[in-house]
């Protein structure tokens, strides 16, 4: 069995040659009739060259996911938006090696913006009862905060149980086969929760967390989201919390492809 190493790159109608942040904006929507050229062009792909297409979902399964996917396509759409969508249809390939990216262009945006972050890096497994998770602190982006510490057991994030939070991340994590175990520690690696966490839900200002400290109390206490523009030493107070330094545009390049691979 040949391993599959196939990104499908969603460049074709968000490309460049060059961007900076005066000309470039992340909510641009783009055309109904455009995103369904491109959607069909990726339904396309995937069927005629995809040779694993069909190794873990029928053919009958992945047609109503193409089906369902086309059917959401009703106005124009940001490219987040439209990633999102079919970031979820590849997923249901479970193909570890096929993903979605952002294109060059949203990708350059990124790396010259300092973006509000999710302030918590997290490390989560499955416990021996099926459907029973847990959620560990691993880093916290707000140094002030003398709550959520390395460690701490995280319960629910706005009202929400973590179960349920990580089964909807799930949908956009792309592995081989049923393999859960990849999932889990895709968005346990560094950031990656808050990044989809964000992606998926939406960034908000402040989030509710529910919460068993070191002691084995519960407790609740709200955390403020990570806006490193007042922290006039943001690099370096990443570094430091993080542990080691930030990864070059290259190297975050990298890990993004390492990610989706078993």
């Amino acid at each position: 069995m040949k391993t599959l190493l196939f990104f499908f790159i969603a460049t074709l109608i968000f490309s460049g040659c060059g961007i900076n942040r005066s000309s470039f904006s992340p909510d641009k929507k783009y055309s109904l009739q455009q995103v369904q050229k491109d959607y069909s062009l990726f339904r396309n792909i995937l069927e005629e060259s995809h040779p694993g297409l069909y190794w873990y979902s029928s053919k009958n399964s992945m047609d109503s996911c193409f089906n369902i996917g086309a059917a959401q396509l009703r106005d124009s759409m940001t490219e987040p938006l439209f990633r999102k969508l079919l970031t979820t249809i590849a997923s249901k390939i479970n193909c570890g090696h096929t993903t979605v990216r952002s294109s060059k262009s949203f990708s350059k945006y990124q790396d010259t913006v300092l973006s509000k972050i999710f302030p918590l890096s997290m490390k989560m497994w499955e416990e021996k009862n099926p459907g029973t998770e847990m959620v560990v602190v691993t880093a916290n982006l707000i140094r002030r905060d003398t709550i959520f510490k390395r460690g701490m057991v995280i319960k629910k994030i706005n009202g929400e149980p973590v179960e349920q939070i990580t089964d909807t991340l799930f949908d956009y994590i792309s592995t081989d086969g049923y393999n859960r175990t990849h999932k889990f520690q895709t968005l346990s690696n560094r950031g990656n929760f808050g990044t989809l966490y964000t992606s998926i839900f939406g960034l908000s200002e402040k989030y509710a967390l529910d919460y068993i400290d070191s002691s084995g109390q519960p407790g609740s206490s709200i955390i403020p989201v990570y806006n490193p523009v007042f922290d006039s030493a943001a690099r370096a107070s990443i570094r430091s919390i993080i542990g080691f330094p930030l990864p070059s545009r290259k190297e975050r390049r990298q890990r993004q492809s390492d990610a989706v691979r078993q």
